[in-house]
Order: C-alpha cells, then sequence, then structure tokens
C-alpha cells in the first residue's frame, strides 16, 4: 500500500522535480481556436526532445505554429479552482503567464502503431533557448514499469484551468496529481494491456476536467535519503494520453514505447 502520509509530506519535492521537466504546449494559432495540451522535456544522447501525445499535434500544424509555455522561475504555489476562476491574473503568481515561447523543431517523430500516441519533437541543439530548461536523460535514467504499490504522479493543464490574458493569448495553470495504477479491468478499443496502463482519477469537487493532461509524462519515486521523504529519484512510466471518464481512469502508454520509437529512429546512437 502506498503511505500517503509520506508522500504528502514529500509531496513539495515531487511537484518541483516533476514541474522541471513539464511544459505546456499552445497549438491554438496552428488549430485557430484555443486549443492547448501538456509535454515534457527528454534527452537521449544528448539530443533533446518534447515528448506529448500524438493526436495533439497533427501533420499539417507548422512548427512554427507550435508553441511551449515553461514552469516560471518562482516557486510552484498551491491554489484551488476557484481561486484560479475568480482571483485577478496578477495575483496568482505561479501562473504560466510567461508569454508562449516558441523553440526550433527540426524533426518530428511519431511512434509508428497508432494507438501508441506518441510524438517526440527534436529541438535544434544550437538553441540557446533549450540551455535554460532541464531534460529528463533517458540514456542515464531510464524508465520504470508502474507497479501497483508505487505512487504516480504528474502535472497536466487542464483546459477548465485556462484563462484568457490577452485579446490572443491564454494562460495556463498546472495541475498536480498523485495517484496509483488501477486494478480494474475494461473492454474498450484503444486499450491494449500490453502497451497502456490505467491511473484512479476521481471527480470531486477538487479535481478539474483531465481534458488538457494529454502528453504529460506519468512519474514514479523510489524514496530514500533521510527517513525516506525526499531525493530527486523521480522515474518515467508513461505518457497519459486519454481519458476514461465512466470509469474515473485515465490512460496512459507505457514508457517503455517511448523507448521502442528512440530505438526504432535510432535515436539512442
Amino acid at each position: 500500500m502506498v503511505d500517503w502520509s509520506l508522500e504528502l509530506n514529500a509531496r513539495k519535492g515531487i511537484e518541483e522535480r516533476v514541474s522541471q521537466y513539464t511544459v505546456a504546449i499552445d497549438i491554438s494559432i496552428a488549430a485557430r481556436e484555443p486549443v492547448h495540451g501538456t509535454g515534457f522535456l527528454v534527452k537521449s544522447n544528448k539530443r533533446n526532445f518534447i515528448v506529448t501525445a500524438s493526436h495533439l499535434i497533427k501533420p499539417e500544424y507548422e512548427n512554427e505554429n507550435i508553441g511551449f509555455l515553461f514552469k516560471p522561475d518562482k516557486e510552484l504555489m498551491d491554489a484551488s479552482k476557484r481561486q484560479i476562476k475568480k482571483i485577478p491574473l496578477a495575483k496568482i503568481p505561479f501562473l504560466s503567464k510567461s508569454y508562449t515561447k516558441s523553440l526550433s523543431i527540426i524533426n518530428r517523430y511519431y511512434s509508428e502503431e497508432e494507438d501508441d500516441d506518441i510524438i517526440l519533437l527534436e529541438i535544434d541543439p544550437s538553441s540557446k533557448e533549450s540551455e535554460k530548461y532541464e531534460f529528463y536523460d533517458l540514456s542515464l535514467k531510464g524508465v520504470m514499469n508502474p507497479k501497483y504499490k508505487k505512487a504516480l504522479y504528474f502535472i497536466g493543464f487542464s483546459i477548465e484551468l485556462t484563462r484568457q490574458i490577452s485579446r490572443n493569448g491564454y494562460g495556463v495553470f498546472p495541475y498536480f496529481l498523485g495517484s496509483t495504477l488501477s486494478r480494474k479491468r475494461i473492454n474498450c478499443e484503444d486499450y491494449n494491456s500490453k502497451k497502456h496502463f490505467l491511473i484512479e482519477y476521481e471527480y470531486d469537487d477538487n479535481s478539474v476536467d483531465p481534458h488538457g493532461f494529454s502528453g504529460g509524462g506519468v512519474w514514479t519515486r523510489l524514496p530514500s535519503g533521510k527517513e525516506k521523504l525526499w531525493t530527486p529519484n523521480i522515474y518515467l512510466v508513461g505518457i497519459q494520453t486519454g481519458v476514461l471518464e465512466r470509469s474515473h481512469l485515465l490512460k496512459a502508454t507505457k514508457a517503455e514505447r517511448l523507448e521502442k520509437v528512440i530505438k526504432d529512429n535510432n535515436l539512442n546512437n
């Protein structure tokens, strides 16, 4: 069983670490309507990528019309969705209020299997903008499989927490979730237990609409250090790719499928 009292004490450190690798993806210009999703930063053999769900980045979208919002330099602060909807934008210090930044995308790598729902956007290595951010090193740390007795974490950007901040600009707010692997069995066309796993997601007064989470990394940790509270032992276990609303479940693609895309495209050489 997950010791949630222990996890609660470690939460701030976990949230800060996961947020270092997480970005909001703004495709409003490409889609010609307010649309965003979530992605995360990885590195493989000194090549930098933003990973997200392939259903978010349609082949016809031009690279220059894809923007990214990164974690502000300030420490993340908690706020309820009621606060986010009511408080003036200037008074919410953790808002991703930095304007959308374009990065130089030099390649796209889609998984050959559509139900993986994975795309890697390779960032120009000479881009000075990318030097500011931290990329999870797959070559060094690799990935793990999700386990029933381990907590899972992710940060996503819900459509419910989107606010217009200018005539053509939108701000998005991060939503941090600690959850567990679901033991429920489902019969669904787009679910394959060999490629996917399910995450418990309760709908209540505090949770948010999970549409917009797509493409976010799903992480676990190995408790260590004094009293096993917190050290930066974060490991990637999957990519959040879908919502099963009636079952109160989120669907994720196993991170080993991401490794396969990297291998198939010789990105680890």
